[in-house]
C-alpha cells in the first residue's frame, strides 16, 4: 500500500492515471451547484475516459441530461437498483465527495463491488475531517460548512459523517478492499488567495490538507 504521508498532491493528478482510456462510472457526478451541468471533477474525467457514465439522485437534472444524449443514470447510491438494470461493469468507479453525504457508507462500499470489472478500481475522495479548514470551522465557529444558509437543506443534503485518513482506511479494509494508495490531497479547482494559502499550508503539513483520496480494488 502506497501512503506518501509527506506528499500533498492535486486530486485530479492521481485520478488521471487511473481513468485514462477506461470505462468509468462517476457516482454523484452532478455536484451541489445546480447552475452547472456537472461537477468540476466530472468535467475533468470527460477529457480522459474512453467511455463515461454518471449516476446521481437528482431525477429532474438526470432527465434533462438524458435528453441531451449523455450516459446518465438516476439512482440511490445506497440501493443501485437502476444501475443493476444497466447490466454493465466498469474499469473504474469514481465516488468524488460522496461518502460523507451517506447515512450508510459501508452499504455503498458493499453494493458497488459488483459493478467493477475483475481488477477494477474504486477511487474515493472525501473531505479530511482533521484538515485546517475543518478544525477552524468546527472548533472556532461550530459550523460544518458556511455555504449552507438553510439548515433544513443542510440536514437533507449536507455532510452527515466525516473521515480522517486512518478511519477511511479502516472502513475500506473492513469492507474487504485492497488499498493501492491513500493520500492527502487538495482539489485542483482551489484558486485565489484562500486556495493558494491552503495549498501552501498543505504542502508543509500534509495532514492538514482539505481532502483525502483512496484508490482501491476488491480483495
Amino acid at each position: 500500500m502506497k501512503e506518501a504521508l509527506g506528499e500533498n498532491v492535486g486530486r485530479n493528478q492521481i485520478i488521471k492515471k487511473y481513468i485514462k482510456d477506461k470505462i468509468v462510472l462517476d457516482v454523484g457526478f452532478l455536484g451541489e451547484d445546480k447552475n452547472v451541468e456537472f461537477s468540476p471533477l466530472h468535467k475533468f474525467i470527460m477529457k480522459y475516459a474512453k467511455e463515461l457514465w454518471g449516476l446521481d439522485i437528482d431525477k429532474e437534472r438526470i432527465e434533462n441530461l438524458k435528453k441531451k444524449g449523455y450516459n446518465v443514470i438516476y439512482d440511490d447510491v445506497q440501493k443501485l437498483d437502476n444501475l443493476s438494470k444497466l447490466n454493465k461493469k466498469f474499469d473504474v468507479i469514481v465516488a468524488g465527495e460522496l461518502i460523507e453525504h451517506l447515512e450508510n457508507p459501508g452499504l455503498f462500499l458493499d453494493n458497488i463491488k459488483k459493478f467493477l470489472k475483475s481488477n477494477g478500481i474504486l477511487i474515493i475522495t472525501t473531505p479530511n475531517m482533521l484538515s485546517l479548514r475543518y478544525i477552524i470551522r468546527h472548533t472556532l465557529f461550530g459550523l460544518e460548512s458556511p455555504h449552507w444558509k438553510d439548515r433544513n437543506c443542510e440536514i437533507k443534503y449536507g455532510h452527515v459523517i466525516g473521515f480522517s485518513k486512518i478511519l477511511l482506511e479502516n472502513l475500506l479494509l473492513r469492507k474487504n478492499y485492497q488499498i493501492i494508495e491513500i493520500r492527502y490531497a487538495i482539489k485542483d479547482e482551489y484558486k485565489g488567495f484562500k486556495g493558494n494559502f491552503e495549498k501552501f499550508i498543505s504542502n508543509i503539513f500534509p495532514r492538514l490538507s482539505p481532502s483525502l483520496i483512496a484508490v482501491c480494488k476488491v480483495r
